[in-house]
């Protein structure tokens, strides 16, 4: 059951976890280490899904995916696969990764360059890449088309 209290209401959290067998999930909305430190401690989520895009990227997933493991707790990032799957990967406590393969359609993306396809989807499973990164670059012509100048 992924966050059936609101984020920060960790008592809550602990309440829903009590009272059924269903893994709980959260920490979505929780930034770095310190914000998810609580969840971690007091063990209010089964699974927690912080998002390398929005925790402070992956030198800071990295400390609170080992932080999580220390709890015997799953670690599932949320917020897509590109980035989402090189952390679960990379983490013994690593479990499942959300994926939006339509995110590919959103204008946004169309700034990005595509060195190789960053993973593959097969069969419910993603592939990753055995070459180092994660397989894009931002396409500074296309993002140029989003320049505002600014009045002074």
């Amino acid at each position: 059951m992924e966050e059936p209290v609101h984020p920060d209401d960790v008592n809550g959290s602990l309440a829903v976890k009590a009272a059924t067998t269903v893994p709980i999930a959260s920490g979505e909305n929780e930034f770095t280490r310190w914000g998810n430190r609580e969840l971690i401690e007091k063990r209010a989520v089964d699974i927690l899904q912080v998002d390398p895009a929005i925790c402070g990227g992956y030198s800071e997933i990295h400390k609170i995916a080992a932080m999580a493991s220390a709890y015997h707790i799953a670690f599932a990032p949320h917020g897509g696969h590109i980035l989402g799957s090189h952390a679960a990967a990379a983490f013994s406590n690593g479990l499942i990764v959300e994926s939006y393969p339509s995110w590919f359609d959103y204008p946004a993306y169309d700034v990005l360059k595509w060195i190789r396809k960053p993973v593959k989807i097969k069969d419910s499973y993603i592939e990753l890449s055995q070459s180092p990164g994660l397989g894009l670059e931002i396409d500074e012509e296309k993002i140029r088309r989003y320049e505002v100048s600014a009045a002074m």
